[in-house]
């Protein structure tokens, strides 16, 4: 490919615009990349460090707002374009830019995994995202980890998921832009309105059409259920629907089927972690119906020795000892309700600090945090180290391996 070609670069993303680098289904060799142009025909270079560049021409789906849900917001007409990169090195950092006529992305990057060890950040419901809280927390979490290119987010990631100023505000910025990222889907991501009554949308539309996530997930909610493999441990992603989803909604027994399927299948793995965005042992005030679906997900838990869950939604802090059908067990599973990666806190509930069930919670309402998750796995154990926007260690766990059929 012809380096020399110069092009203007679309500093303000007035073209090229909500670019994200996703995990592909084998974190060491595939990666999927997304952006929206306003033009048909753009395309990707991308070229692993010290290489030339090489010309990726993406599929891209014409999208019009409107068919979906109508907002002042949005740049309505646009084309969302998705490359999925495989067969690529371990270890290996990757460049790339989006071309769209005469004008260039700036430069993206992101590493693939490792074959040593692994380092993860995770979040949770960023969600009121047009002040700088998250921005401060993701970019001090980030300066203080350099070597970490793995980011999760359990959902949430906007207030108002219809809102594209929202969404812009933090991938248009350079927050993310040389992380590869593993976000879920939250139920503010299904909001269509705040307008009372609030309307929610059958499916995630924006959120579906900003991440190209593997799509290998549950049928009846691919791209918002996905798993993907990094080296021996095995991450799953679950969508636990809207705001006001009833229990009975086939979307929970659905993705259990899956999951079990999936965990059926792919084995030999030294760890398990799953994300989904309502915690299953979260304060029962916040969100009761939560606590009648609790069971579909925590048999196929129990039955695959699931090691870690990490959810958000009801915006307080909390962390289960080990559990096995809602009963102490050393080779059980622990919730981890990481609260709050953003700015909407609530006080610890009663149902939290009057059970026995958990190692430990944290009123962040009252301390006025925001929290976020370091974490280290290597073959033997798991370590997760939760720190604040201070960036003060308020939580510290460590989840050894078990012993897998």
């Amino acid at each position: 490919m012809n380096n020399q070609i110069e092009f203007n670069i679309d500093e303000n993303n007035n073209k090229i615009y909500l670019i994200t680098t996703s995990v592909g289904e084998d974190a060491l060799s595939m990666i999927r990349i997304s952006w929206h142009c306003v033009e048909k025909g753009s395309y990707l270079l991308i070229k692993k460090d010290g290489e030339g560049y090489i010309k990726v021409l993406p599929t891209e789906d014409y999208w019009s707002v409107e068919e979906s849900y109508v907002d002042s917001s949005y740049q309505n007409k646009r084309y969302v374009c998705r490359v999925n990169l495989s067969n690529l090195y371990p270890n290996c950092i990757y460049k790339y830019k989006i071309i769209c006529g005469n004008y260039c992305s700036k430069e993206y990057s992101f590493k693939t995994g490792s074959l040593l060890e692994l380092k993860f950040m995770a979040f949770a419901d960023f969600q009121y995202s047009e002040n700088e809280t998250t921005i401060n927390l993701v970019n001090l979490f980030a300066n203080a980890n350099p070597d970490i290119n793995l980011i999760m987010c359990s959902g949430d990631i906007a207030d108002e998921g219809y809102k594209e100023e929202a969404h812009r505000f933090i991938f248009d910025k350079d927050l993310f832009k040389d992380k590869v990222l593993a976000f879920g889907c939250g139920d503010h991501e299904y909001w269509g309105s705040i307008k009372s009554p609030i309307k929610m949308f059958c499916r995630p539309f924006a959120y579906n059409k900003l991440f190209n996530n593997p799509k290998n997930g549950c049928e009846s909610c691919l791209n918002s259920s996905f798993y993907f493999k990094y080296n021996k441990i095995l991450f799953i992603f679950l969508d636990c629907g809207d705001s006001n989803i009833d229990a009975n909604n086939p979307i929970f027994n659905d993705q259990a089927l899956w999951m079990d399927e999936v965990l059926s299948n792919e084995r030999g793995y030294e760890f398990i972690i799953v994300s989904m965005h309502k915690s299953l042992y979260g304060d029962i005030k916040q969100d009761s119906n939560v606590r009648k679906f609790a069971p579909t997900f925590i048999e196929v838990f129990d039955k695959y020795k699931v090691d870690l869950v990490i959810s958000g939604h009801d915006h307080e802090y909390s962390r289960t000892k080990p559990l096995v059908s809602s009963i102490v067990n050393e080779y059980g599973t622990v919730y981890l309700d990481l609260g709050s990666s953003g700015d909407k806190r609530r006080p610890t509930g009663d149902s939290i600090k009057n059970s026995l069930l958990y190692d430990k919670y944290i009123d962040i309402f009252m301390n006025n945090y925001s929290l976020g998750v370091i974490g280290m796995i290597n073959s033997n154990k798991m370590s997760l180290t939760i720190r604040n926007q201070y960036y003060d260690i308020v939580d510290y766990v460590e989840i050894k391996r078990k012993k897998r059929n």
